[in-house]
């Protein structure tokens, strides 16, 4: 949906819907990364006199699949020392989601007009009011002190690990300067 310019004001309204799936090694159906189901977008603003203008965008977008860690294999010495990181658990492939996210960002802007050039400064802030979203967790193996890996004393043949759970999501202000050069065809016709 979009409502153009009406007494200085205008919105847009987008909504989607995901279904994004491939076909895994046991002949199923999995979600793809993609697969977030549902995203809704509204921009909206109002453009004033002299210049001013304010908006808004609100969006919404459902929780992405991702796999989740392995932890008794990842905690293997042999395989952390190889991998240095965590080995995902592929027999889940994507089964995990994190959690939805939302935010609203604003933005005002002030324009000026010169005969070859015109100017936008804006101040825009992203994600207002600082929500958060959990993504994939990391998994790390614990260290001590001097940086060393831990082994399980319960068994030696394994590190001791801990998951921290990802979170993203953070409030961005910016302000930006945009010019815009005019350029007039200097060749004359000539007859």
């Amino acid at each position: 949906y979009q409502q153009k310019l009406i007494k200085g004001f205008y919105c847009l309204l987008a909504y989607t819907f995901v279904n994004s799936e491939f076909k895994t090694k046991f002949d199923t159906y999995a979600p793809s990364s993609w697969d977030s189901r549902n995203i809704i977008s509204i921009t909206g603003g109002k453009r004033f006199k002299k210049g001013w203008e304010v908006g808004f965008r609100w969006s919404y977008s459902g929780g992405a699949p991702y796999t989740p860690n392995d932890i008794a294999n990842s905690s293997l010495t042999q395989v952390w020392d190889v991998n240095n990181s965590a080995v995902l658990d592929y027999n889940q492939l994507n089964q995990q989601r994190g959690s939805s996210y939302h935010q609203l960002n604003l933005r005002v802007d002030k324009r000026f007009s010169f005969e070859k050039l015109s100017l936008n400064i804006y101040l825009d802030v992203q994600n207002v009011y600082n929500n958060k979203a959990r993504t994939a967790p990391v998994l790390l193996v614990q260290e001590d002190e001097m940086g060393n890996r831990i082994v399980d004393p319960n068994d030696p043949s394994r590190y001791l690990t801990k998951e921290i759970y990802n979170v993203s999501g953070i409030i961005q202000p910016s302000i930006g300067i945009i010019l815009d050069f005019k350029v007039t065809n200097s060749k004359k016709n000539k007859d």
